[in-house]
């Protein structure tokens, strides 16, 4: 039966629910069997979690649970009575896998929410308990979880946590590193004398006084790695950039990185053969570009018919790509490509595109794009080619946002110009693929009774399965509406 299945069965199980703490939570609590499964995949990474379900009410009694893990003489220390006296049933500390510095400060600080309330001298007392406290911590994380996989220090300016001597041997197997900035001397030449296990890293140097040195010690870093496989470089300096990137392209990991993100980054627009240079990745996977500049590229000099051919995912978001920089991208990844989003405000030759994913990309799984009003009629073209689509999400390009999943409160969103969508929500049924799951449609459409029964019936016919159908900012919605819905389902 399901509720005895052996702890391997369970936790395989559980591995495929680590980004859902709730399921994970509600799974403990079946029986001790599952529970005992359970609560290492609930324990990898607790302040991520806290801060991801937006619960920071979480992290006092996170923070009291480590807490009652360190020592009678650190306590004494700290002046922190525990307030947990009796033993734990399970070792939590063991099972956490990632380390991040800025958080775990974080978790404390809150932890430590007295601070407020007073006066300057207790405030400064306040803090360096605060950091004190992180300090005992983490150590003791170093000292006692089974492996760390993830490891980041961000904004850690704080702590040099390579100075401590057993830690570094928790660090050697590290899969995960990611930092902004090098607050204390050596700390890569030290992570690259332990390590070479690292298979994604996160750059992010925005700190205008960053010297060339820590560029020369981050490529020495990537040099001594044996399976880099994801990589994001965010630093908006082109020669700093420029440099890291020379570096990247002639090294030995061309062979092996999958996954690509350039964020913010100010690129050469003397440099032709960037694109030239992107393509050498044979087993390039994913593709990111974030708020860059001068993306661009000679496409004629990509002449290799395997260029970008594994590619299976492109992500582009305000840099204003050139339409033949995508359909060399679209052309090359071809039937290999399954999702694509073009949050870019205002994309020109729309139109291409869609034919282009049409012709090219016959199994795209998602589509998202920000989008006009005049180019709505290509939606048509788009959903006629690709067959396969599952996730189909347009939205007006005058919003602003950075995760769908998660819009901010405080946004309020600008006129969106309307669209009489009845006619034209007809004919987008009768083309929708039957393997479509989710439509969102972000856009001022005007949807009347008539033309919403009519794009409901032609979804039914097409025998569509549809998970989620949401039609955001769009107005004329009436109880009559759901009547249409409650009617098919």
């Amino acid at each position: 039966m399901a509720a005895f299945l052996p702890h391997p069965c369970l936790q395989n199980v559980f591995n495929h629910l680590s980004q859902d703490s709730k399921t994970l939570y509600s799974c403990a609590l079946v029986n001790t069997h599952w529970c005992i499964s359970t609560i290492p995949e609930l324990w990898r990474d607790p302040f991520k979690s806290c801060i991801k379900l937006r619960e920071p009410f979480r992290l006092t009694p996170l923070v009291n649970t480590y807490v009652s893990f360190l020592s009678p003489e650190i306590l004494k220390s700290l002046r922190i009575s525990p307030k947990i006296k009796q033993p734990t049933f399970f070792n939590y500390p063991v099972y956490l896998r990632n380390i991040n510095l800025n958080s775990i400060h974080g978790g404390v600080e809150h932890w430590c929410d007295s601070i407020s309330s007073r006066d300057t001298e207790q405030v400064l007392v306040e803090l360096e308990k605060i950091t004190q406290l992180c300090k005992a911590l983490c150590e003791y994380f170093l000292y006692h979880a089974s492996r760390i996989d993830h490891f980041d220090i961000e904004y850690a300016d704080w702590f040099n946590i390579f100075d401590l001597e057993k830690p570094i041997k928790s660090l050697s197997q590290i899969k995960s590193f990611g930092f902004n900035n090098e607050y204390f001397p050596n700390q890569f030449k030290t992570l690259t004398s332990i390590t070479n296990s690292i298979q994604d890293l996160s750059i992010s140097l925005k700190d205008f006084r960053i010297k060339y040195k820590i560029i020369e010690d981050i490529i020495t870093l990537i040099k001594a790695q044996n399976r880099l496989s994801n990589i994001k470089i965010c630093i908006p300096f082109t020669n700093l950039s420029q440099s890291l990137w020379d570096n990247l392209v002639s090294s030995r990991h061309v062979n092996s990185i999958q996954s690509i993100e350039f964020s913010e980054i100010v690129f050469d627009p003397d440099n032709t053969s960037l694109l030239l240079e992107l393509s050498k990745f044979r087993n390039l996977r994913h593709l990111r570009i974030y708020k860059c500049r001068n993306f661009d590229g000679d496409v004629q000099k990509v002449t290799d018919p395997s260029a970008f051919s594994n590619l299976r995912k492109i992500f582009v978001y305000k840099i204003g790509v050139k339409p033949e920089v995508l359909h060399l991208l679209l052309e090359k990844s071809g039937n290999n490509l399954t999702e694509i989003e073009l949050q870019d405000h205002i994309i020109d030759g729309f139109d291409d595109i869609a034919n282009w994913c049409g012709a090219y990309c016959k199994n795209l799984r998602k589509f998202v794009a920000s989008i006009q009003k005049h180019q709505i009629d290509s939606i048509i073209k788009l959903l006629r080619g690709c067959r396969n689509l599952e996730y189909f999400h347009i939205y007006d390009g005058k919003l602003i946002f950075e995760n769908e999943d998660d819009p901010w409160p405080a946004y309020s969103p600008p006129e969106l110009e309307l669209f009489q969508a009845s006619g034209f929500l007809e004919e987008f049924g009768k083309n929708v693929p039957k393997t479509l799951r989710v439509i969102k449609i972000w856009m001022n459409w005007l949807i009347t009774l008539e033309g919403f029964e009519r794009f409901v019936g032609n979804c039914v016919s097409n025998a569509l399965k549809l998970k989620v159908m949401e039609f955001r900012h769009c107005v004329g919605f009436r109880n009559s509406h759901k009547d249409v819905i409650k009617k098919y389902l």
